[in-house]
Protein backbone atom coordinates (compact mmCIF):
# COMPACT_ATOMS: atom_id res chain seq x y z
CA UNK A 1 0.00 0.00 0.00
CA UNK A 2 1.37 3.39 -0.93
CA UNK A 3 1.55 6.40 1.35
CA UNK A 4 -1.52 8.62 1.56
CA UNK A 5 -1.37 11.68 -0.65
CA UNK A 6 -3.20 14.68 0.78
CA UNK A 7 -2.04 16.76 -2.17
CA UNK A 8 -3.89 14.27 -4.36
CA UNK A 9 -6.98 14.68 -2.16
CA UNK A 10 -6.85 18.43 -2.81
CA UNK A 11 -6.35 17.88 -6.55
CA UNK A 12 -9.46 15.67 -6.76
CA UNK A 13 -11.53 18.01 -4.58
CA UNK A 14 -10.52 20.92 -6.81
CA UNK A 15 -11.54 19.04 -9.93
CA UNK A 16 -14.85 18.06 -8.31
CA UNK A 17 -15.52 21.70 -7.35
CA UNK A 18 -15.03 22.81 -10.96
CA UNK A 19 -17.32 20.02 -12.16
CA UNK A 20 -20.01 20.96 -9.63
CA UNK A 21 -20.02 24.47 -11.09
CA UNK A 22 -20.23 23.09 -14.64
CA UNK A 23 -23.17 20.88 -13.63
CA UNK A 24 -24.95 23.95 -12.23
CA UNK A 25 -24.22 25.77 -15.51
CA UNK A 26 -26.05 23.21 -17.64
CA UNK A 27 -23.77 20.22 -18.08
CA UNK A 28 -25.55 17.52 -16.04
CA UNK A 29 -23.56 14.66 -17.57
CA UNK A 30 -20.47 15.94 -15.73
CA UNK A 31 -21.94 14.52 -12.52
CA UNK A 32 -20.33 11.16 -13.29
CA UNK A 33 -16.91 12.80 -13.44
CA UNK A 34 -17.64 14.56 -10.14
CA UNK A 35 -18.54 11.22 -8.53
CA UNK A 36 -15.25 9.78 -9.73
CA UNK A 37 -13.16 12.65 -8.39
CA UNK A 38 -14.92 12.57 -5.02
CA UNK A 39 -14.39 8.81 -4.84
CA UNK A 40 -10.69 9.22 -5.67
CA UNK A 41 -10.35 11.97 -3.05
CA UNK A 42 -11.87 9.68 -0.42
CA UNK A 43 -9.63 6.80 -1.46
CA UNK A 44 -6.50 8.97 -1.24
CA UNK A 45 -7.59 10.29 2.17
CA UNK A 46 -8.20 6.86 3.73
CA UNK A 47 -4.58 6.21 4.73
CA UNK A 48 -4.23 9.63 6.34
CA UNK A 49 -7.60 9.97 8.06
CA UNK A 50 -10.48 7.55 7.91
CA UNK A 51 -12.81 10.29 9.21
CA UNK A 52 -11.78 12.63 6.38
CA UNK A 53 -12.36 9.85 3.86
CA UNK A 54 -15.81 9.10 5.30
CA UNK A 55 -16.80 12.78 5.24
CA UNK A 56 -15.73 13.14 1.59
CA UNK A 57 -17.58 9.96 0.66
CA UNK A 58 -20.75 11.06 2.43
CA UNK A 59 -20.76 14.38 0.56
CA UNK A 60 -20.44 12.45 -2.71
CA UNK A 61 -23.37 10.21 -1.74
CA UNK A 62 -25.43 13.22 -0.68
CA UNK A 63 -24.69 15.02 -3.97
CA UNK A 64 -25.59 11.88 -5.89
CA UNK A 65 -28.97 11.36 -4.21
CA UNK A 66 -30.15 14.77 -2.97
CA UNK A 67 -31.38 17.32 -5.46
CA UNK A 68 -29.56 20.68 -5.29
CA UNK A 69 -27.00 19.47 -2.71
CA UNK A 70 -23.98 21.76 -2.36
CA UNK A 71 -20.69 20.18 -1.33
CA UNK A 72 -18.82 22.42 1.16
CA UNK A 73 -15.53 22.37 -0.75
CA UNK A 74 -13.88 25.22 1.18
CA UNK A 75 -14.56 23.48 4.49
CA UNK A 76 -13.23 20.19 3.08
CA UNK A 77 -10.01 21.91 1.98
CA UNK A 78 -9.59 23.39 5.48
CA UNK A 79 -10.12 19.93 6.97
CA UNK A 80 -7.49 18.43 4.65
CA UNK A 81 -5.06 21.17 5.74
CA UNK A 82 -5.71 20.41 9.43
CA UNK A 83 -5.11 16.68 8.88
CA UNK A 84 -1.94 17.44 6.94
CA UNK A 85 -0.64 19.69 9.74
CA UNK A 86 -1.18 16.94 12.30
CA UNK A 87 0.44 14.31 10.08
CA UNK A 88 3.56 16.46 9.75
CA UNK A 89 4.03 16.59 13.54
CA UNK A 90 7.31 14.92 14.58
CA UNK A 91 5.52 13.28 17.53
CA UNK A 92 4.20 9.92 16.31
CA UNK A 93 1.30 10.05 18.79
CA UNK A 94 0.12 13.33 17.30
CA UNK A 95 0.38 11.94 13.76
CA UNK A 96 -1.83 9.02 14.76
CA UNK A 97 -4.46 11.42 16.13
CA UNK A 98 -4.90 12.83 12.60
CA UNK A 99 -6.77 9.65 11.70
CA UNK A 100 -9.77 10.60 13.81
CA UNK A 101 -9.47 14.40 13.86
CA UNK A 102 -12.99 15.73 14.24
CA UNK A 103 -14.17 17.56 11.14
CA UNK A 104 -14.97 21.28 11.39
CA UNK A 105 -18.68 22.00 11.85
CA UNK A 106 -19.02 23.50 8.36
CA UNK A 107 -17.61 20.28 6.93
CA UNK A 108 -20.57 18.40 8.38
CA UNK A 109 -23.20 20.61 6.77
CA UNK A 110 -25.68 18.24 5.13
CA UNK A 111 -24.49 15.17 7.06
CA UNK A 112 -26.81 13.70 9.68
CA UNK A 113 -25.58 13.86 13.28
CA UNK A 114 -26.44 11.15 15.81
CA UNK A 115 -27.53 11.61 19.41
CA UNK A 116 -23.90 11.19 20.46
CA UNK A 117 -22.98 14.28 18.43
CA UNK A 118 -21.01 12.25 15.88
CA UNK A 119 -21.72 12.13 12.14
CA UNK A 120 -23.80 9.26 10.82
CA UNK A 121 -22.45 7.92 7.56
CA UNK A 122 -24.33 5.69 5.13
CA UNK A 123 -23.53 2.15 6.15
CA UNK A 124 -23.05 2.94 9.85
CA UNK A 125 -24.44 0.16 11.99
CA UNK A 126 -24.92 2.07 15.23
CA UNK A 127 -28.52 2.75 16.30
Amino acid sequence: MRKPCLGCVLKHLGAAAVLEEEIRNGYPSYKFLLYGHMDQAAAEAWGASKMLAKVIRQHRVNFQYRKDYDIPFEALVEYVAAVETMREDPDENEREKADMLAPPKECLRGIDIGGDGKPIFDGDTRP
